[in-house]
């Protein structure tokens, strides 16, 4: 739990940093492409928070195959209910903070500066990659794609919010994983 914490603390702080650094230099969100109101947040929230609910009540509904600990590979979902409540923010701070990051922030501040589109989405996809530590090791090819389809959906709509939505979702599985 204190690892997930430290997680979502590095997500905050650097959308936090982002947002200083696109005020700071004259831009608004939108300029990033993050256009969600009062309104788009509740609903994402409730979309995401509803759904992380959802998977947690379907998974206490499946036979209890395994009440031991889990083996190694098990060890990054979540196991105990308390685990994935907390899940359902990490996902959630996941989706919002990645994209708004790595594919919002980071692509349009490198293009700003001169750097071709491709070369921004492989320069914010690696730092996308590598963000996820030891984990970007042996799930490297997964998120090499991941990360190029993301930066590839904020490039065709213009908006954070559907990489939001999906990447935040699709996180969420991890409450259906174990």
């Amino acid at each position: 739990m204190a690892f997930g914490i430290s997680v979502v603390v590095l997500h905050w702080a650097s959308v936090v940093a982002a947002a200083y650094f696109t005020v700071k230099s004259g831009g608004k969100p939108s300029d990033i492409g993050f256009d969600m109101r009062a309104a788009g947040l509740s609903i994402f929230l409730a979309v995401i928070v509803g759904t992380g609910m959802l998977f947690i009540w379907l998974r206490g509904m499946w036979p209890a195959s395994n009440l031991s600990e889990p083996e190694a590979w098990q060890m990054m979902y979540p196991w105990t209910t308390a685990e994935r409540l907390f899940g359902i923010f990490l996902y959630l701070s996941a989706g919002f903070c990645e994209e708004f990051v790595y594919r919002g922030w980071a692509i349009r501040t490198l293009q700003a500066r001169g750097m071709k589109t491709w070369k921004a989405v492989s320069l914010a996809t690696l730092s996308f990659v590598f963000l996820h530590g030891v984990a970007a090791f042996f799930m490297f090819p997964f998120l090499i794609v991941a990360g190029v389809l993301f930066s590839l959906l904020f490039l065709w709509t213009k908006r954070l919010s559907p990489g939001m939505y999906i990447h935040a979702l699709f996180d969420m599985m991890c409450i259906l994983a174990v």
